[in-house]
């Protein structure tokens, strides 16, 4: 992060003051948010898997709702959500925008806040977490529920065939993979 005074390009190549954002991120809380200490900042994210796997309480979405108010009272500036594997039940969008609101949930695209440019590629069953579309240059900060191939994404299951990510280590003369991340999205990566 640049400090303040300095300058910095904007996307319409003129230049602009830019600030400190200091970014909190966090993800894969599965119901245990209470047991986090948060610390300040002034954009906070959560990428993904806010559900438990397993009910604990009268039902999951009480669970999604206790979870969003204690997001609520999270004190920073901007709070950004995209939704992980385990969000994805018919009530989590509109739990999730009932309480935080509609500028909270981010859909796969870009989007702009605290003067950063942010590109989001939340969980997506229908590509099942492979085949991103390009990530735009000019891209400040990537949010994904998953990780790309080789960066922190080793697999417990390295028999398994990851789809997208067993091809790709096949491609490279690998016999099995331990690996689950994206390669379409370790790609993207070494492009921007």
């Amino acid at each position: 992060p640049a400090t303040e005074g300095e300058v910095a390009a904007g996307a319409d190549g003129t230049e602009k003051p830019r600030t400190t954002v200091r970014v909190v991120a966090m993800s894969d809380t599965h119901g245990f948010e209470g047991m986090l200490h948060v610390p300040k900042g002034d954009l906070l994210v959560h990428c993904g898997d806010i559900m438990p796997g397993k009910v604990w309480k009268s039902s999951a979405k009480e669970q999604l709702e206790d979870f969003a108010l204690w997001f609520k009272s999270l004190q920073f500036k901007r709070k950004l959500i995209i939704s992980g594997n385990h969000d994805e039940r018919s009530f989590f969008q509109k739990v999730i925008r009932d309480t935080l609101g509609d500028k909270v949930l981010l859909k796969e695209g870009e989007t702009t806040c605290l003067g950063l440019n942010i590109y989001s590629l939340p969980y997506s069953n229908s590509r099942g977490g492979f085949g991103y579309t390009p990530v735009p240059p000019g891209v400040d900060i990537l949010l994904s529920h998953e990780p790309p191939w080789g960066i922190l994404d080793e697999s417990l299951f390295p028999a398994r065939d990851w789809s997208e990510a067993g091809k790709f280590a096949r491609e490279r003369g690998l016999e099995r993979s331990p690996h689950i991340g994206s390669p379409s999205l370790w790609r993207q990566l070494g492009r921007v």
